[in-house]
């Protein structure tokens, strides 16, 4: 706010026209660009206070999910939902195809070297994907094209 052609900045910002970011004590965060950023379970313009999750049950429990901001969780592989209370279940991706795990309903996350929807197809990352000039034929393998 301005008071005789002067600017009084809020908190957390400096300058002639209050339009810089400033950090002063990131406590539990980094000083990014003049502004706190929080590592994971901490909150707050100075990252002094740890997040909670009452708003969703605690994340059921710390064996299925962390809480990374207030009423966030983050689910530790297998489970899924707000609260981390439900199982993660892929039967609609023929269960990632024992080339990936079931990181939440019906969702995979691949393992090196294969792709698609329920993990079944090469990806051929090592080789760039084969490029525009190919096709992944086996794990790794590209054929090109004609």
């Amino acid at each position: 706010r301005c008071i005789n052609g002067s600017c009084l900045c809020i908190e957390g910002w400096v300058g002639e026209e209050c339009s810089i970011g400033f950090c002063a004590n990131c406590s539990n965060g980094d000083c990014v660009s003049g502004f706190c950023v929080c590592h994971f379970g901490w909150v707050g313009p100075r990252c002094d206070r740890p997040a909670t999750c009452y708003g969703v049950d605690n994340c059921t429990s710390s064996l299925q999910g962390r809480c990374k901001a207030d009423d966030v969780c983050e689910c530790v592989t297998g489970y899924t939902g707000a609260s981390c209370n439900e199982l993660a279940i892929c039967v609609d991706v023929s269960n990632c195809s024992s080339h990936g795990e079931c990181v939440g309903h019906n969702r995979c996350e691949c393992d090196y070297g294969y792709a698609g929807v329920d993990c079944s197809l090469f990806s051929c990352e090592a080789n760039g994907f084969c490029g525009a000039r190919g096709v992944c034929a086996a794990l790794d393998t590209c054929r090109c094209n004609d």
